[in-house]
């Protein structure tokens, strides 16, 4: 989400590198869109986090 190559990386860390529509320019629908999804991916990363399905 923005990091990529620029941030420093760990050993023993993993990294989600989610490709995200910049929302600049788009509209309400689009930007909604966005949002959408990626609340379903922080929703999927909590329940492998914390195995409790939402």
């Amino acid at each position: 989400m923005g990091c990529a190559d620029s941030c420093p990386l760990y050993a023993g860390k993993r990294y989600l590198d989610w490709p995200v529509t910049d929302p600049a320019g788009r509209s309400l629908k689009e930007t909604e869109a966005t949002a959408r999804d990626l609340q379903a991916r922080v929703d999927i990363l909590l329940d492998e986090l914390t195995g409790d399905p939402r």
